[in-house]
């Protein structure tokens, strides 16, 4: 698998993980059940993400790149197809 493959393919299980999220109206604050990401919520601290706002695969892309060392989507892409046709 190419390696903007694998990044593809995280940044969509952190969206579908962040989109598990319920509001605990008890609490006050959102809980998730994540499959991937069973960290997610340290990621939304870390990374700052507004829970009231919206969240889509840009968003996920974006905190994928940071988390990978990158400040933005496509230095990872263009990173990760320089490493592709090195290969």
């Amino acid at each position: 698998m190419a390696n903007i493959e694998f990044f593809k393919q995280q940044a969509k299980k952190l969206l579908k993980d962040y989109q598990s999220r319920v509001f605990n109206e008890t609490e006050g604050l959102y809980e998730y059940t994540p499959h991937y990401f069973l960290d997610i919520d340290e990621i939304i601290i870390d990374f700052n993400i507004n829970e009231d706002g919206p969240f889509t695969l840009m968003n996920a892309q974006h905190i994928i790149a940071l988390m990978a060392g990158f400040s933005k989507w496509n230095e990872l892409i263009k990173s990760s197809e320089h490493l592709a046709k090195s290969m």
